[in-house]
């Protein structure tokens, strides 16, 4: 059973439904209860339950269809990560979903905006050495 929470994140303060919206989610689509019988790791439950780990639950942290990121949950017991537990989990991982995609928005831009300044020197020093307008600059 995969359960999910969604959110959206916004971008700015104040700012609903507009363009600059950008779908969140978290899913739980792993879930190992109790990792000393979970058939389904052989290799990596019984290292696990060796370091005192015997419940986790992996939570996907997406935006739109991207994976950004994921919450990983450890139990010291069996079956300790209850319904409760996972779901406010899965709300923490979409304000950590929203949290990162907004972080990595705000990077892609700052990244654009060098990119643009540097853009904007190197034209500037063509149209300087070849003496022209910056409509030819810009094609050379």
């Amino acid at each position: 059973m995969q359960r999910g929470v969604e959110g959206a994140a916004s971008g700015g303060a104040g700012e609903r439904g507009n363009h600059n919206e950008r779908r969140t989610r978290a899913y739980a689509p792993l879930s190992g209860a109790d990792l000393t019988t979970d058939p389904r790791w052989p290799a990596y439950a019984p290292k696990a339950v060796a370091m005192g780990i015997k419940s986790q639950v992996g939570i996907v942290l997406y935006e739109e269809d991207d994976t950004i990121g994921g919450l990983n949950l450890y139990g010291q017991g069996a079956n300790v990560l209850d319904d409760e537990a996972l779901h406010t989990a899965e709300l923490f991982a979409t304000h950590a979903a929203a949290a990162l995609g907004r972080a990595l928005t705000y990077s892609q831009m700052t990244e654009s905006m060098a990119s643009r300044q540097l853009v904007g020197q190197a034209t500037g020093i063509i149209m300087e050495r070849y003496q022209i307008d910056k409509a030819h600059a810009s094609r050379s």
